[in-house]
């Protein structure tokens, strides 16, 4: 039997080559990932307050499940807040097909351009989909 976890991880490599960056963003601008639920976004504020001292004219983004958005706003000192519907962290999904998921990384990098980020974190170490999510996103650094 073939663990649909370990045909992802063969695909990924290939996957990643597909994916264009955008060619131009503000490095000002960085987009924070963290796909996860409350308690994840309560235990990162530090970071991102962090990140606020470190960088103060630097405009925060966060990029965060429906499920988050609302602590975000009220825990994080970023400027914007935008939801992304993570799979593997949507607890009310059902079951979606194999492809689904990169199909969704290409959507939600077409909005997620448009705001114009140069850089990116990611706040999980293992959200492979938040990575490439993030890597189509900006066309600068990627912090993971």
């Amino acid at each position: 039997m073939i663990c649909l976890a370990t045909v992802r991880d063969a695909l990924l490599p290939a996957f990643a080559r597909t994916i264009r960056p955008p060619s131009a963003g503000d490095l000002n601008h960085i987009l924070i990932f963290q796909p996860d639920h409350l308690g994840d976004i309560v235990l990162s504020e530090p970071a991102v307050r962090l990140l606020r001292e470190r960088l103060p004219e630097a405009r925060l983004t966060a990029v965060v499940g429906p499920w988050s958005a609302r602590i975000a706003r009220l825990a994080w000192p970023v400027d914007d807040v935008v939801e992304v519907d993570f799979p593997g962290f949507n607890r009310i999904a059902g079951r979606a097909s194999f492809s689904a998921p990169y199909r969704q990384i290409e959507r939600d990098a077409l909005r997620l351009r448009e705001l114009g980020a140069g850089r990116a974190v990611i706040l999980r170490d293992d959200a492979w989909w938040a990575a490439a999510l993030a890597r189509a996103s900006v066309s600068g650094d990627v912090i993971e």
